[in-house]
């Protein structure tokens, strides 16, 4: 996509965004060798990100903005360098880790943030910059000069719910430029992959079982943790497809609905399996053969039991 009404996107040969003119705006990006976007032109502004984006300058190289970065998104910004006669502002996330609010030294609100399912900013934003707001916690910037989102290795339409460029993975989304297939509780954060956040708010890819968790409240965290691995074991191997996934789903769920207590003699095994996933950072995908048999005789007993 190169135009969206009056305005013009221009992409470069790697195809990211390289700019545009936007109500009459011209944005220039340029990115450094590793693909991260290092400085932004327009008009007579410049912005340059340093360090990750820890540091923002202008064209002198004068600090505009330092981020202290946290265990979950950046936890203040700094109106210039990370001095006291700076001003400081504390920042606070929502459940899906949007920008929510901000906060002064003294504990006050300066500031809060409201949003439409798909991110779209109910409130003005500053004029001509760059700034975190929707998916900030991941360090996702909007510039508000065209109302697009960075997010990864395409740009976001907040507006329309959509990515203006081809997704770069064949088939790997609805269509070409829906974003996260167009539920927007999930999140496709690099433009590639699409992702949930997991129980301890780290954003799992699509490749993790946690995409399959059934919204359960009679099933319990166990009884969600042996859906999620019910769909991706119960065929006889860790991965399974996509296609596979979905015809596997709602049997889980059911099981876990109606044959509670079918599935009752393997909770301890499981139990134990999940906290040694747990404990060694591993992902579900990294269980092992063992355990992938452990809870596919499980699954399979309960299915079973079911039909």
């Amino acid at each position: 996509m190169t135009g969206l009404g009056a305005d013009t996107l221009s992409f470069d040969g790697w195809g990211r965004l390289a700019g545009g003119s936007f109500a009459g705006q011209a944005v220039i990006y340029s990115f450094d060798a590793a693909g991260f976007r290092r400085q932004r032109i327009s008009g007579t502004a410049t912005s340059r990100y340093l360090l990750g984006g820890l540091f923002e300058t202008d064209a002198a190289g004068t600090i505009a903005l330092t981020g202290v970065s946290g265990p979950a998104g950046d936890l203040a910004h700094y109106a210039g360098p990370p001095l006291l006669s700076s001003t400081v502002s504390f920042l606070y996330y929502s459940g899906h880790g949007d920008l929510a609010a901000d906060a002064d030294s003294t504990g006050t609100r300066t500031a809060a943030y409201r949003y439409d399912p798909f991110g779209s900013l109910l409130q003005s934003t500053p004029t001509n910059t760059t700034t975190q707001r929707w998916t900030g916690r991941f360090d996702k910037k909007l510039d508000t000069a065209s109302g697009l989102v960075e997010m990864g290795v395409r740009p976001y339409d907040p507006v329309l719910g959509r990515f203006l460029a081809v997704d770069p993975v064949e088939g790997g989304s609805a269509n070409s430029y829906d974003y996260a297939r167009q539920d927007p509780v999930k999140y496709d954060l690099d433009g590639r992959v699409q992702a949930i956040l997991d129980v301890e708010g780290r954003a799992v890819p699509s490749s993790d079982p946690y995409w399959y968790m059934p919204a359960c409240s009679q099933c319990g965290e166990l009884g969600k943790e042996l859906a999620a691995a019910a769909v991706f074991v119960a065929v006889g191997r860790v991965a399974v497809t996509t296609k596979a996934a979905t015809i596997l789903y709602p049997i889980a769920v059911k099981v876990l609905q109606s044959k509670p207590q079918e599935i009752a003699s393997c909770a301890t095994s499981f139990a134990a399996l999940v906290e040694v996933a747990k404990a060694e950072k591993r992902k579900w995908s990294e269980i092992g053969t063992a355990g992938a048999s452990t809870v596919s005789f499980c699954v399979r007993v309960a299915v079973w039991s079911w039909k």
